[in-house]
Formats: structure tokens, sequence, C-alpha cells
């Protein structure tokens, strides 16, 4: 098996390659389009705005080919500083009327083109030679000179003391009627991409995995069955003799199996109770099977 993968890795790996080896083109595509609809900018033009800052100093040209080094998780946070300058500075030229007007009768398409010369030419003279300087000057590209930089924080991600503070904030902020995880996952997921990206390189060259806390470690062992591991709960609720707290049991099995928990955790309910769900026992010490909600 193990000489099969060898020899079929490139095969074996191309989804992976395309999928979350290239993430960080969805990711300066996504936040610019996102962007622009809140300045009332083209999603689309403003997506491939975003692209080419990001190629421009993420992906050098060596022996012919674009490199791609910084396509997956080490270009993460190089992806989404591009794509906010990019949008913001096509946002300020519009709005100052900086661009190419045509008159009405030209194309929408033909107009658009010419509208973003301008936005092109203003990202090209301020990015391509801020990535030539801190080359000349440090040895690295941006990409790599961003990563240089949070180096510290995204090992500080790695520690226990990250993992209890990330399940504690999110469990306050679920107390507090706000979706916990969304924010949670939202801050930690340029880390996890990044120690991501490194355990994905330490696989391939057959070194120990060096990273814990990613994305699989928050999903699959902290969170088992959603926000408070409530998986083992929908099952219990499953044998409950309260026909309203059997159905959400029913009702909430199957989305738990994907970390959805929603309707366990408002149908029980948890949020907003001060008494959790509890299992009384029986009589002759053996556990009752119908739980009750204060």
């Amino acid at each position: 098996m193990a000489r099969f993968s060898e020899t079929y890795r490139e095969q074996l790996m191309l989804p992976f390659n395309l999928s979350m080896g290239i993430m960080t083109i969805f990711i300066s595509v996504g936040i610019a389009s996102s962007l622009a609809r809140h300045h009332d900018l083209d999603p689309v033009t403003t997506g491939l705005l975003s692209l080419m800052s990001f190629l421009l100093v993420a992906a050098p040209v060596q022996d012919g080919m674009l490199s791609m080094q910084y396509f997956s998780g080490q270009g993460i946070f190089t992806a989404i500083i591009t794509a906010l300058y990019s949008t913001e500075v096509y946002a300020y030229l519009k709005r100052n009327n900086i661009t190419i007007k045509l008159p009405p009768e030209v194309p929408t398409g033909v107009a658009r083109s010419f509208e973003i010369l301008i936005p092109v030419l203003a990202i090209i003279i301020t990015l391509h030679p801020l990535n030539l300087f801190v080359e000349a000057q440090t040895g690295m590209i941006i990409p790599e000179a961003i990563m240089a930089l949070v180096q510290p924080l995204v090992s500080a991600s790695d520690t226990l003391p990250a993992v209890l503070l990330a399940v504690l904030v999110c469990q306050i902020l679920w107390f507090a009627g706000i979706h916990g995880a969304l924010i949670v996952t939202g801050i930690m997921n340029p880390f996890w991409m990044a120690n991501l990206s490194v355990n994905q390189a330490a696989m391939a060259a057959g070194e120990a995995i060096p990273h814990i806390f990613v994305q699989g470690f928050w999903d699959h062992y902290l969170l088992i069955g959603g926000v408070g591991s409530t998986l083992p709960l929908a099952f219990l609720l499953l044998r409950s003799k309260a026909v309203h707290l059997r159905t959400i049991g029913k009702m909430g099995t199957v989305p738990g199996l994907f970390n959805i928990n929603e309707p366990i955790l408002f149908g029980a309910p948890i949020i907003m109770n001060s008494v959790l769900p509890t299992i009384h026992l029986g009589t002759n010490g053996e556990r009752d099977s119908w739980l009750v909600c204060s």
C-alpha cells in the first residue's frame, strides 16, 4: 500500500492540490467580491483585480513557471491583505471619480474594462515596487516576510492555552446568544490553514506531523456533534419519555453527526437555560429513560 501511494502520489494528491492547495486564490477573490458589494462595486471585476494583486506579489516566475508555494495556507495572510488593499484602492479611486469614463452609449462590459485600468495601474506601481524593495532589503518576498512576522502568532495558536481560550470564548459567546463557533473559527482559520499547510509539507516529506490544533482537531475532537459536544445528548433524547424531547432527538441526531446541533441547542433547550438537561435515576438505581429540562 505504501509503495502504491508513493508511485501514484501525484494522481492521488490532485484533488487536494486543486482545492486546498490553491485556497488563497479562492480566498483572494471571495474576500474582494464580498467587500465590493459593500462599496457598490462590481464583484467579478473587483475579485479579479484582487487576484491579480495577490499573484503580483505571491507568484514569482521561476524558470518560466509560476511558483505555487504561497497558493496554500502559507499565503493566506497575504491573500487577505492584498484583497483588502486592492478593493479599497478601487473604491477610493471610483469614489473620487479618478477613472476613465466613457459615454453611456458604450456597452457596459467595455466601459467597465476601461474603468478598471487606473486601479490596475495604481496597484501595479505600488505593490510591485514594494515587493522588490522588501526582497532587496530582507531577501524575502512579501508573503514570506508576512509569514515571518506572524510566525510567533501561528506558533502560539498551536498551544494548550490557545485551545482552552478558543473553547472558552466559543462557549461564552454562545451563552450570550452569539454564534460562538462562527466567531472563533473566523479568527482562527488563517492560523489553522497555515498550520495545516505545514502539516501537509511534513507528511509529504515523511516527517512527523508538527501541529495539532487545526480545523480537524476543532471539528472532530473538541466539538463532537457541535458546540458543547452534544451528540451523546442527542442519543439520550431519543430514549426520552417526553414526546417533544424525543422529537428533538430525532431532529438533532443526524445533523449532529455533521457537527450541526442547532436543533439540540435551541430545542432542548440549552441556550439561555441555567439548568442543563439532567439524567434522572430510577428508584432501583438504574438510569431512567427520560430527560427533563428545567
